[in-house]
């Protein structure tokens, strides 16, 4: 899902991005979405994934490892 926010364009452009995001947040290991992200050093990416968790009014609640 990282992969949609990265290069939307291809894949299949903010539509397919925001369905994607709507229907897997909830079937994602937390504490895997967590490990990847602390290896992202890429502050827009970042950025986008904190967007679409603040959108979809969810969050990564104290993943554990």
């Amino acid at each position: 899902m990282i992969d949609t926010l990265h290069r939307p364009w291809l894949c299949g452009g903010p539509a397919v991005c925001f369905e994607a995001w709507e229907k897997g947040v909830e079937l994602i290991s937390q504490a895997q979405m967590a490990s990847h992200l602390e290896q992202i050093n890429h502050t827009l990416l970042l950025r986008r994934i904190g967007f679409m968790f603040e959108h979809l009014k969810t969050s990564i609640k104290d993943a554990e490892p």
